[in-house]
């Protein structure tokens, strides 16, 4: 069941774990060190309505907790309506793809392509029009943005 729900993409379930929904990233909402993003509130909102004090099932992939030990998930209503993708498909999140845990990446691409074709969500919003390389500087490079450009480099880290 779930208790409460920090953001757009991160709930408290009733038993103590903290599960961060997987495949998908919302805009952040205002916390201490970070001011909100465009679109952060709408999406807590929204989950906030469809979970809160609701029981669901969890599905896991590959990887089931990330490094801040929260559990990574795919949630799921007892209606099996797919919280990730329905949050995706409403412009509310894009897809975010992190290896080896790619369970539902097509369903999420497709459910992403339809709101970008909509500009519903965060797809309608100034805020992540596409940007071109030259016009990041160090006033706008913050946060979530979608760049176009031409790769001349790829350095690979190890985390």
């Amino acid at each position: 069941k779930v208790k409460k729900v920090y953001d757009g993409d991160t709930v408290l379930l009733s038993d103590g774990r903290k599960i961060r929904l997987i495949g998908i990233n919302t805009p952040e909402i205002e916390h201490a060190r970070q001011p909100a993003q465009t679109g952060g509130e709408v999406a807590r909102k929204w989950l906030t309505q469809q979970l809160l004090n609701t029981t669901i099932r969890l599905e896991f992939d590959q990887e089931q907790q990330d490094k801040y030990k929260r559990y990574l998930a795919h949630i799921f209503t007892r209606q099996g309506v797919h919280i990730n993708r329905e949050l995706v498909r409403l412009g509310y999140a894009s897809t975010s793809i992190y290896p080896p845990n790619l369970k539902y990446v097509p369903e999420l691409l497709v459910a992403e392509q339809i709101a970008q074709s909509k500009h519903l969500g965060i797809w309608g919003y100034s805020d992540y029009s596409t940007k071109q390389t030259s016009e990041i500087n160090k006033k706008n490079k913050r946060g979530w943005q979608r760049i176009v450009g031409h790769v001349i480099k790829v350095k690979s880290t190890v985390t």
